[in-house]
């Protein structure tokens, strides 16, 4: 498919699901177009946790830019660490999520929870304090202390 017909597609509010799903598939549609096909109301939330969950490769791409809540809860759960880094920073990933990935076993998925202003304060400040590994410390601490840190932690909680 090309990148025309994938955007008149999912422009097109008569498209039907099966073709706005196969803007989904296709790797060479440009990954904006995907992305919206990803949030299209025709796609329910079950069709996009089945596609994921059967092309974890292909989906992967899409996770940063994801607002269903439905698969950021499914893609928080992956094996792949760098998929959870992706859920743990996206400020859609709902608190309880975060929180959970703020736990994580990995500390890059840990260290990336500390940016998304979904994830209660108090549990940042206790990362701070008390996490087993240096970098997560440090990255929590920037979040609670810098400006930049401040900034994007507000924007992500939306206030």
């Amino acid at each position: 498919m090309d990148k025309r017909e994938a955007q008149a597609i999912v422009s097109n509010a008569d498209s039907s699901h099966a073709d706005v799903f196969s803007v989904l598939r296709d790797r060479d549609v440009p990954l904006e177009t995907r992305q919206k096909a990803l949030m299209d109301p025709r796609l329910s939330d079950a069709d996009i946790v089945r596609w994921a969950s059967q092309n974890p490769d292909n989906a992967s791409a899409l996770v940063p830019f994801c607002g269903r809540v439905a698969a950021l809860r499914w893609w928080a759960t992956s094996h792949s660490r760098e998929i959870r880094q992706c859920v743990a920073f996206n400020p859609v990933t709902p608190s309880d999520v975060v929180a959970a990935l703020a736990r994580d076993r990995d500390p890059s998925v840990r260290s990336n929870s500390v940016w998304n202003g979904n994830l209660p304060e108090h549990i940042v400040k206790d990362m701070s304090d008390h996490d087993a590994h240096d970098g997560v410390r440090a990255a929590a601490n920037d979040a609670l202390r810098t400006e930049f840190g401040q900034a994007l932690r507000s924007s992500a909680s939306g206030d």
